[in-house]
């Protein structure tokens, strides 16, 4: 497996995205600095992250939204929303050319520009602590920690936003709340240790408890850490990290590839080993979905003096290139997304195995 090539840029005062040679995975570290109160809401839309914060500048005005490229770390704009710092704005869902957030306290929900920050509309929140915040593009989904506890599903499209179904929570517990490809994710904050929950949002029912991956894991204790939120980029879970004690920077970590259960890379169950057995060679095949994207392809064979290796049809190795006996070779791929196809055809004497692995080049 491959070790991850890691580099650091610096953005301004406020922004690094750090890379170093861990097994873990890839982080975006939202530095604190003397005009960042409180990282508060975090989502993934239009390929960028979108992360907002309680503002106490110079002007003390308004709590902010921070558009963060992934693959850089570069802030690409702020945006001023038209909520006041000086109440408890929470999480963000973007939805077209809006953004979504409550405030508590007043117990209302702003719907602004993504674009300008102008305010569209403020409507009401039927309770009185709003945290995490999800969309489906056609339903809000507001979490309420405090009274009543509650998953409030509502519709967009109606200028009224009515109520569609209230899901009770027994957790009053604050939470990060995000939607993806037909589910609801909810995850407890400020802890380190409590599993993500994935939920069926139209009745409110836990479906599956899935444990924190083992690198995050590990992250928070080295970091001395807890978890604040989750968002996803289409194809990976990232988590927003709160070090602690204050003030010391935020993090955003990448969890791998199929954490969630969501897609993997290569196989989920991969790496695939392969023997040559009795007979006449005939090709395995393995097929699975992906997520797709650039990446490598990596081989180990041992006992092997020819091999066939297709990709989605197409050869990739042999059938010479295993003939001077062990030996690793590798090769970029780009897999589809969705179904792909493996085939792989050893010769030679039986007994004579190879593994196959894919790498993800988001991990590289």
């Amino acid at each position: 497996m491959s070790r991850l090539s890691m580099f650091t840029i610096t953005v301004g005062l406020s922004l690094l995205l750090l890379r170093s040679d861990v097994s873990c995975c890839q982080e975006i570290t939202i530095s604190f600095g003397p005009e960042w109160e409180d990282v508060v809401g975090l989502d993934f839309a239009d390929g960028y992250f979108w992360v907002a914060d309680n503002y106490l500048g110079f002007d003390g005005t308004h709590s902010r939204v921070h558009v963060i490229d992934p693959e850089t770390g570069i802030e690409v704009s702020v945006i001023n929303t038209p909520i006041s710092n000086r109440v408890n704005a929470r999480d963000i869902v973007v939805v077209g050319d809006s953004i979504f957030q409550p405030e508590d306290g007043p117990h209302r929900i702003h719907r602004y520009s993504k674009v300008d920050g102008s305010l569209i509309e403020t409507f009401s929140h039927d309770g009185r602590f709003p945290w995490g915040i999800a969309s489906d593009g056609v339903h809000l989904f507001v979490l309420e920690t405090e009274n009543p506890q509650q998953i409030q599903k509502r519709e967009i499209s109606s200028p009224t936003y009515p109520y569609v179904a209230r899901f009770p929570w027994p957790n009053p517990r604050q939470s990060g709340l995000t939607f993806v490809k037909g589910f609801l994710y909810r995850i407890l904050t400020n802890t380190g240790t409590d599993p993500v929950q994935r939920l069926d949002p139209d009745t409110g029912a836990v479906l599956e408890t899935i444990p924190l991956p083992p690198s995050l894991e590990a992250q928070l204790e080295k970091d001395v850490a807890v978890v604040r939120d989750l968002a996803f980029d289409g194809n990976h879970f990232w988590f927003h990290l709160r070090l602690t004690p204050d003030p010391r920077p935020d993090k955003l970590i990448r969890a791998p590839s199929g954490w969630g259960g969501i897609c993997s890379y290569g196989p989920a169950d991969g790496p695939y080993a392969f023997t040559r057995t009795n007979g006449k060679p005939t090709p395995d095949v393995v097929e699975w979905d992906s997520c797709g994207g650039p990446g490598e392809i990596q081989v180990t064979a041992d006992g092997v003096n020819a091999a066939l290796i297709y990709l989605n049809g197409e050869l990739l190795f042999g059938p010479n290139i295993f003939r001077h006996g062990p030996l690793e070779v590798s090769d970029t791929v780009s897999l589809n997304e969705g179904k792909n196809v493996l085939s792989i055809e050893l010769r030679g004497q039986p007994g004579g195995a190879a593994t196959v692995a894919f790498i993800d080049g988001a991990d590289q």
